[in-house]
């Protein structure tokens, strides 16, 4: 039996009224920008990383099972033409359903509390904010987790707590945690819910029992789906995938104090001033309703619930702008809240919702400003130099169809990597042919000599010293194997980390191992020691590949990456 909710009335429920017929229009208004935005705006470094995931999942070298489970649900975009770019546009748009079916948990369940036209804004609010407009659709596992909570929270408040409404909420749910454990902090917000449904609702036992069955069926289909996970992966490591959430627990709650994040909060704020009101004065006039008792307890209690997720932001580290965009929607019904308080207000209320969608359309050309054309001509660069997959070394696999060594150089990657102590660098190259590296970090640039100041953080000098005698530039961020130093008379050694066929690229003839090369000409070089000498002093470089290709046109000179 469906619970009966508050419904104030504002506007007759039979047909819409011109407002919200407005309002709908902002929404679509705001839904096409950011479409548009998936075409047009930059990768993030963690997109690439998440499709990374999917390709080392098929090549049987992904070893972490948790927060792995897109693997199955975007596996397919292996199969499609392009390049990691077109891809990730692909599953972006994918992302943008995901949100557009979070609107409408957002307004189904502010429909529970407050009127169908303040509904309507709540979700314009969310929509139309900038954070929302750049993150909403990023290719992570946010905008999935979001979806699925709202979906959770939709079925516990709205629906009829039948056997196959609570059999997909546990579905749901397994499936949630599978993809992210960031979905605990939306835990105060389900059990809330499914606590007043209990307490509201005609049959408290009957409901208890139903929920706490869904709840079981969650952790049985969590177990199980998990374990079909980890049957898959030849390489996983349960102890080192336990260690790591461990880890992670331990880094991104309480590491850095309270509001870790102050600066994301800000910059949120500053893309979504009007939003960021709203839900500032929708907390305010409620609890000062609730001071005069203008509020039933029970909508107390649910208002809270539903905005029991923003306390995350208080003590989690990883707090950046897409996490807000994730961590965001269930409270927006507080932005509905005050829009019913103020309802005889039109005027003021029609002005808020055209600024929303004016700010809408000033952060999606701001956004444009940054666009993907740098990543794309690189990416597609790489492609055009090595026909086939090659091992290789970046910041966070933007070459996701080529097998990645090292770290993911996040700021939580780094600071696991000091923590080793270990110079991953050096030994990669001993291990594995590695003819690429990718400098699409400040970390990569320090360590081939790139930056002119003195950065706070670099890598260890093993991987510093490794990366710098073993790689020259070739275009642009793309360096391959390859050494470069002069040769005269006196015979010189030279180690060799990257066995291969190399170029000769010199002015005058050299000697390499007592046989003398022409500029052009190619050889062979294995893992080893080797000897170089001129009878004329010459600037000698070798390149690895026989005849790499190399553009005659310029490289971009702007970095790949510029912030989130």
């Amino acid at each position: 039996m469906q619970v009966e909710l508050s419904q104030p009335e504002f506007q007759k429920p039979d047909r819409l009224a011109v407002f919200e017929i407005a309002v709908i229009a902002g929404i679509i208004v705001s839904l096409a920008l950011q479409l548009y935005l998936q075409f047009t705006q930059k990768i993030n470094w963690d997109e690439f990383y998440y499709l990374a995931q999917i390709y080392d999942y098929q090549r049987g070298g992904l070893s972490q099972p948790l927060q792995t489970f897109q693997v199955y649900l975007f596996g397919w975009l292996t199969l499609l033409g392009g390049s990691e770019i077109e891809k990730i546009v692909v599953a972006r748009i994918f992302m943008w359903l995901f949100e557009a079916a979070t609107l409408f948990f957002i307004y189904s369940i502010a429909r529970g509390f407050v009127s169908r036209n303040a509904a309507l804004i709540a979700v314009l609010a969310y929509i139309s904010s900038g954070v929302v407009l750049i993150h909403g659709t990023s290719f992570r596992a946010d905008p999935m987790a979001a979806f699925a909570m709202m979906l959770c929270l939709y079925i516990l408040i709205r629906l009829p707590l039948s056997f196959k409404n609570l059999f997909g909420f546990s579905i749901v749910a397994a499936l949630a945690a599978l993809i992210t454990v960031k979905i605990i902090f939306y835990a105060p917000a389900l059990i809330g819910a499914a606590l007043w449904r209990i307490t509201t609702g005609p049959a408290p036992y009957k409901t208890l029992t139903r929920l706490a069955l869904s709840a079981v069926a969650t952790v049985i289909w969590f177990g199980l789906l998990y374990w079909l996970h980890l049957s898959t992966m030849p390489f996983a490591d349960t102890a080192v995938a336990q260690a790591k959430m461990s880890s992670a627990f331990t880094t991104t709650l309480l590491s850095e104090g309270l509001f870790p994040r102050l600066d994301a909060m800000r910059q949120g704020l500053d893309l979504a001033r009007i939003q960021g009101l709203l839900l500032f004065l929708g907390a305010g006039v409620f609890l000062l309703d609730f001071a005069r008792q203008k509020v039933k307890t029970s909508t107390v209690i649910m208002l809270f619930v539903l905005a029991s997720p923003l306390l995350s932001l208080i003590f989690y580290r990883n707090a950046f702008p897409y996490f807000l965009a994730f961590i965001f929607p269930s409270s927006m019904v507080l932005a509905g809240y005050f829009v019913d308080r103020i309802k005889h207000m039109k005027l003021a209320t029609a002005a808020l919702c055209l600024l929303m969608v004016a700010g809408a359309l000033s952060v999606t050309l701001l956004r444009n400003s940054e666009n993907m054309a740098i990543q794309r001509t690189t990416i597609e660069m790489v492609h055009r130099i090595f026909k086939q997959p090659v091992n290789y070394i970046d910041r966070n696999s933007m070459i996701s169809s080529f097998p990645k060594l090292g770290f993911f150089m996040s700021s939580w990657g780094y600071k696991n990597y000091l923590k080793r102590d270990e110079a991953i660098y050096a030994q990669a190259l001993k291990d594995k042919v590695t003819p690429l590296l990718i400098i699409n970090s400040p970390l990569l640039e320090n360590a081939v000599g790139q930056n002119s100041f003195q950065p706070r953080a670099t890598l260890l000098q093993d991987d510093i010293k490794v990366l710098r005698q073993n790689f020259i530039p070739h275009w642009g961020a793309i360096w391959v194997a390859g050494k470069k130093f002069t040769a005269d008379i006196t015979p010189q050694n030279f180690g060799i980390l990257t066995p291969g066929t190399y170029r000769v690229e010199a002015d005058n003839p050299v000697v390499i191992d007592n046989k003398t090369y022409v500029p052009g000409s190619t050889l062979n070089l294995d893992r080893d020691d080797h000897s170089v000498s001129a009878s004329v002093a010459t600037t000698l470089t070798l390149r690895w590949g026989s005849n790499l290709y190399r553009p005659d046109a310029p490289a971009p000179l702007k970095p790949l990456f510029t912030g989130f």
